[in-house]
């Protein structure tokens, strides 16, 4: 049933529709998190697994365990959520990082905005949970300018945090959001440690 979401939303945004996906993912890449960024509109969602659908790739996610017991939670297992339990005794980059293990591919998209709101800057999770499983970042964005999602550079998180978040704040400091107004690139303030 996930598949049919994933083409249906294909068939609206990109057959018909005038978005297209630019990917420079080496075909042999099999673990790595991908953030998506812009988000500040629900229409993110279909033009994210619209996208996925052109990769053959299946697309998960994490979203707050409540969502998944909900009468939502049917569309959010089906299109490939994870649930994660904010109250359980490991945090989020810990629960996250285990979904690598004891499997040969899996990719974990992360909005590293967290909301569709204004925020003084991102949510730093997907890093971290990269670093903590031992994989790649794909730094992919949905461009609304353009109407281009692109899977794009392969970035390996390094011991410098600092220029890391830097880099990754400049590379999405290109890209146009649905609602420009609530987006906002920012990984860290100079005078805050990360």
């Amino acid at each position: 049933m996930g598949r049919f979401f994933y083409w249906l939303a294909y068939f609206l945004w990109y057959k018909i529709g005038p978005w297209k996906v630019v990917s420079k993912v080496p075909k042999d890449l099999k673990k790595a998190v991908i953030t998506a960024a812009p988000h500040t509109s629900n229409e993110d969602f279909p033009v994210g697994i619209g996208a996925w659908y052109t990769t053959g790739l299946t697309a998960r996610f994490i979203a707050k365990k409540s969502l998944f017991d909900g009468p939502m939670g049917f569309i959010f297992k089906s299109t490939g959520g994870v649930p994660i339990d904010r109250k359980a005794s490991k945090n989020m980059v810990q629960q996250a990082a285990e979904f690598f293990k004891d499997t040969d591919s899996f990719f974990l998209t992360i909005a590293p905005e967290g909301t569709r709101a204004l925020l003084p800057r991102w949510k730093t999770g997907f890093y971290y949970i990269a670093k903590t499983a031992g994989v790649p970042i794909v730094l992919a964005y949905m461009d609304f300018g353009k109407q281009e999602v692109g899977f794009d550079e392969v970035f390996y998180p390094t011991d410098d945090v600092v220029a890391d978040f830097k880099y990754i704040e400049k590379f999405y400091s290109q890209f146009t959001a649905k609602i420009p107004e609530n987006y906002n690139p920012r990984m860290f303030d100079e005078q805050e440690k990360v």
